[in-house]
């Protein structure tokens, strides 16, 4: 990892660590989906992938934990 990406993830965890915990595992499903868009937005980036589609499914992917997780509470 570079330096850059250290601190891009370092910031990613201490902005997460702020959200309510809507419910358990949420921080790390928050974590994951901007794992996701960064991958994507970097795949976009070199082979001009439809980033904006694959960014919708991984926000929906979270909203659909979230949704699950709220309902077992």
């Amino acid at each position: 990892m570079t330096g850059d990406q250290d601190l891009l993830i370092q910031a990613f965890r201490a902005e997460i660590a702020q959200l309510p915990e809507r419910c358990p595992g949420y921080h790390k499903a928050v974590f994951d989906a901007l794992g996701d868009i960064v991958r994507y937005e970097r795949e976009f980036q070199t082979a001009k992938i439809p980033v904006i589609q694959k960014m919708k499914e991984s926000t929906e992917v979270l909203a659909k934990f979230v949704q699950s997780r709220e309902k077992e509470a």
